[in-house]
C-alpha cells in the first residue's frame, strides 16, 4: 500500500531477491539474501535508486512472546554481512554508505540488550554484561571488525513486535499490518488479489518479473485513478515558528484524559488550525494522529472537491492509515451512508488494535480541522457532512477525537461537545 501514497518515494519492492538488473550483476548468495528488496527514489536498480533495503522475515509460532536475539539471526546476519561486502567491491563504499539498508523483521518482540549492542557496535562506544555478550555474537556472525563492522552496524536494523526503541516500532506500524483480520467481503476480495499478485512475483523468483510496482497493486485494487484513494489533499500554510498560546497545555492534557470529543472553539482568522496543527505535533509522540483538513485551502466551496462528503472525507481518513499500514483500504465502492460509517469504524477499530499490539501504550488520535466549512457546504447542498455523521457514530472511548470550528458552543456539531469545549477569542 505505500506504493499508493501520494508522498511515498518507494517505487518498486522485488519479491524473493533483487529486482531483475540488480540480479543479473549479483552472486547466487546475494540474491537469496532478501525476501523483499525496497527500492525507492527515480529507479528499480542500485545503481538509479536513491534507497535500496534488503528485508528478510522470521516468523515464529512458538517463539511469539520470546525475545529475539543475536543467536536468532546469525544466518541472517552473515548473509547481510556478504552482500554489504560485495555491494562495497561493486559499486564502491561511498554508494554503499549512501544507499543500502538492511532490516530483519520478525513477530518476536526484540531483545533490549541487541538492539544496545547495534546501537553501540554503530557508535564504537564501549558495552559490557549482556549488550557485550550480543555484540560479539553480531560480529562473529558477520565477519567484520572495527571501522567496517561500525558502518555495517549502522545499516543493520531489527523490527520486532515491540521494544523500547521507538524508531523500531514506528517501522514495524508502516511494514506491518494484520490484513486477515478484515471483515469486508469487498477488502477481502482486494486484498486476496494482493495476496494472488504477491504469490505470482514470488513465483518468477531469479527471472525478469518479480517486480511489484505502483501500477500492479492499482491493478490488483481494480482503481483506475489512484487521487480516488486520498480524495481530500490537504493544504496547510506553512506559517515558519509558531508562538504557543497559554491554552496548549490544556488541550495536551484533555487529550490525553479524552473520553469524549474535543472541540476547539474561537472565531475565524484568530488561528484555530495553526493551534490545532501544533497539537497534534505535540500529541503524536503518544499518539498515531491522523490531521484532516476540512478548509483544504478553499477548495472545499468547490463542487468538484466535496471533502465534506462522507464517501470523500472518511474513505480518505481511512486510507492514511492504511497506506500506514495499520489497516485495511477503503475502497471507493459504496455511496451508501450506513455502509461507509460501518466499514470505517470497522477500519478504525483494525488501526487501535494494531498500534495496541505493535505499539503498547500508544493510541490513535483525530484531528479535523474547520468542520464549520463542511458544515455550511454540506447545508447548502442539503448533503451528509461527514464530521457531524462521524460524531454521532463513533465511540471516542477507543480513539480521541479533537475538531475545530468557529460555530459557538451550542450550535449543531457543537452541542455533543459543550463539556469539552476549549472556546478564545
Amino acid at each position: 500500500m505505500q506504493l499508493l501514497w501520494p508522498d511515498s518515494d518507494l517505487t518498486a519492492i522485488a519479491v524473493e531477491g533483487p529486482s531483475p538488473a540488480d540480479q543479473a550483476k549479483a552472486s547466487t548468495q546475494t540474491v537469496e539474501i532478501a525476501d523483499l528488496t525496497f527500492y525507492y527514489g527515480k529507479g528499480h536498480t542500485f545503481e538509479r535508486a536513491s534507497r535500496v533495503t534488503f528485508a528478510q522475515f522470521k516468523y515464529s509460532i512458538a517463539g511469539k512472546d520470546k525475545d529475539f536475539r543475536a543467536t536468532n539471526a546469525k544466518k541472517t546476519v552473515q548473509k547481510f554481512a556478504q552482500a554489504y561486502r560485495e555491494f562495497k567491491r561493486k559499486y564502491g563504499a561511498q554508494a554503499v554508505d549512501e544507499k543500502l539498508e538492511f532490516q530483519l523483521v520478525t513477530n518476536q518482540p526484540i531483545s533490549e540488550s541487541l538492539i544496545k549492542a547495534i546501537d553501540a557496535l554503530a557508535a564504537s562506544s564501549p558495552r559490557k554484561g549482556e549488550v557485550e555478550q550480543q555484540a560479539k555474537q553480531v560480529q562473529t556472525a558477520s565477519g567484520l571488525t572495527d571501522k567496517v563492522l561500525a558502518a555495517f552496524a549502522g545499516k543493520l536494523k531489527f523490527i520486532g513486535r515491540t521494544g523500547n526503541l521507538p524508531a523500531a516500532k514506528n517501522e514495524l506500524a508502516s511494514l506491518l499490518v494484520d490484513w486477515s483480520a478484515t471483515s469486508d467481503p469487498i477488502a477481502a476480495a482486494r486484498l486476496g488479489q494482493i495476496r494472488n499478485l504477491v504469490r505470482e512475483k514470488a513465483g518468477y523468483a531469479g527471472t525478469d518479473r518479480n517486480l511489484i510496482t505502483r501500477t500492479d497493486v492499482l491493478a490488483a485494487l481494480q482503481i483506475g485513478d489512484p487521487r480516488d484513494l486520498l480524495p481530500c489533499e490537504s493544504a496547510l500554510a506553512d506559517v515558519g515558528k509558531v508562538l504557543e498560546r497559554q491554552q496548549l497545555p490544556e488541550a495536551i492534557d484533555r487529550i490525553a484524559a479524552a473520553r469524549s470529543p474535543l472541540l476547539i472553539h474561537a472565531a475565524g482568522g484568530v488561528g484555530k488550525t495553526v493551534f490545532m496543527d501544533t497539537l497534534a505535533t505535540k500529541v503524536a509522540n503518544a499518539h498515531e494522529v491522523i490531521f484532516f483538513d476540512c478548509f483544504g485551502g478553499g477548495a472545499y466551496r468547490s463542487p468538484e472537491d466535496a471533502r465534506h462528503l462522507p464517501k470523500r472525507g472518511l474513505i480518505h481518513i481511512a486510507n492514511t492509515l492504511a497506506f500506514r499500514g495499520l489497516c485495511d483500504p477503503m475502497l471507493p465502492d459504496s455511496a451508501d451512508l450506513q455502509t461507509l460509517l460501518s466499514t470505517f469504524r470497522r477500519r478504525l477499530k483494525q488501526s487501535v488494535e494494531t498500534i495496541s499490539r505493535m505499539m503498547p501504550g500508544r493510541g490513535l488520535a483525530l484531528f479535523i480541522d474547520a468542520i464549520d466549512n463542511a458544515e455550511f457546504v454540506a447545508g447548502q447542498h442539503s448533503e451528509d457532512c461527514f464530521p457531524i455523521k462521524l460524531l454521532e457514530s463513533l465511540d471516542t472511548e477507543s480513539v480521541c477525537l479533537a475538531l475545530s470550528s468557529s460555530f459557538p458552543a451550542g450550535r449543531n456539531a457543537s452541542q455533543r461537545l459543550t463539556p469539552d469545549t476549549m472556546s478564545w477569542s
